[in-house]
């Protein structure tokens, strides 16, 4: 028994692998490979693994990799292995020494990836058990270099949200319209063929753990010749779980987004016919930006001083970029109210009635 994780099973310290080193260099072995980062996952791994585990596709690696957590989400997984042995071998469990972020985790399980094709799949989430088949005979008879299909959301109010977007055919037609149509990037409802990631050296961007999807899709669909897409919403996202990855206050998240919208913004200054993108990249300014739009008098003059170049185009921005909450602040930035909304913030703070 390893004492210091706290494994029981006999067989656990055979199965992890530790502080495994990736390489673009691996050898496809698989139709599709599913990386899903663990960080103290315990309360919902089962159900996010079973649904893997339970997936049509014959063809599938999954893998696990766990950021240094301190419960056990891995003794978890492998006992419920035991359940599925068809699923064994093109399992891999992976534990970090140190935690390097969800990016830093996505990265390494795309480069340890062998399969043809990549997706992720968050821990706290689940999935169809025909999703990933689906997607795969898109894939194959498009030969698509992205496949995005649907989700469905399940928020804390109990309720369900299905999303299914439109996309167009290719990845550069997406990106110089995501300004009017601008979808969501999550990596966890679009098949990457992995060629895509290694012969353009695409790597998340380093220290960026909040808004690394955006960072990181923009990108991919910029190389993307062939984008499919498939109106299964089988995959489920978890809204209402307060422990997720990556907890954090509101100012780190804002600095995140900041941070990813300025590297965002020299990728595509640095593109070919930059000005067919224009508006993609305004608009990712100014979404990070209105984040500074709070209760804090402090984040409100950052905001003055953050990508002001962006004021000229905040009246195109569509409904579908914003939350229904976030659609309200907007309203108040788009009619030079911001002032007040950050007032009525901190009024609202102050009594304890915002929530």
């Amino acid at each position: 028994m390893d004492r210091r994780l706290g494994y029981r099973h006999p067989d656990l310290l055979n199965n992890i692998e530790r502080d495994v080193v990736g390489t673009n260099e691996v050898t496809e072995q698989y139709l599709l490979t599913v990386v899903v980062p663990l960080y103290n996952s315990s309360s919902y791994i089962v159900r996010c693994a079973e649904s893997l585990f339970k997936q049509t596709v014959s063809s599938l690696e999954i893998l696990f990799i766990d950021d240094a957590s301190k419960d056990n989400s891995i003794e978890q997984i492998i006992l419920l292995l035991d359940s599925y042995p068809q699923r064994k071998e093109s399992t891999r469990i992976i534990k970090n020494s140190k935690n390097i972020g969800q990016a830093g985790v996505r990265d390494k399980g795309f480069k340890l990836a062998s399969g043809k094709y990549v997706i992720c799949c968050d821990s706290d989430d689940w999935v169809d058990i025909d999703y990933y088949q689906d997607m795969l005979e898109v894939a194959h008879a498009d030969n698509s270099d992205v496949v995005v299909a649907g989700m469905t959301e399940h928020l804390a109010s109990g309720k369900t949200r299905i999303t299914i977007p439109e996309i167009e055919k290719d990845g550069k037609h997406i990106l110089m319209n995501w300004y009017k149509n601008p979808i969501h990037m999550s990596l966890c409802n679009k098949m990457i063929r992995k060629e895509i990631i290694s012969s353009n050296c695409l790597y998340f961007y380093e220290g960026i753990n909040m808004w690394e999807d955006n960072g990181f899709m923009h990108r991919v669909f910029y190389y993307s010749d062939r984008v499919s897409r498939i109106p299964n919403p089988g995959y489920h996202y978890d809204k209402s779980n307060s422990l997720s990855f990556t907890k954090n206050s509101n100012s780190y998240v804002t600095n995140q987004m900041i941070s990813c919208a300025s590297l965002l913004d020299n990728f595509y200054l640095n593109v070919s016919n930059p000005e067919d993108y224009y508006y993609t990249k305004e608009t990712l300014k100014f979404l990070a930006r209105i984040n500074l739009i709070s209760g804090s008098l402090k984040d409100y003059f950052n905001y003055k001083r953050v990508f002001p170049e962006t004021n000229s185009i905040i009246s195109i921005i569509p409904r579908s970029a914003f939350s229904k909450k976030g659609y309200i602040r907007y309203l108040f930035v788009r009619y030079h109210l911001g002032w007040l909304f950050v007032l009525l913030m901190m009024i609202a703070k102050m009594t304890n009635t915002y929530k």
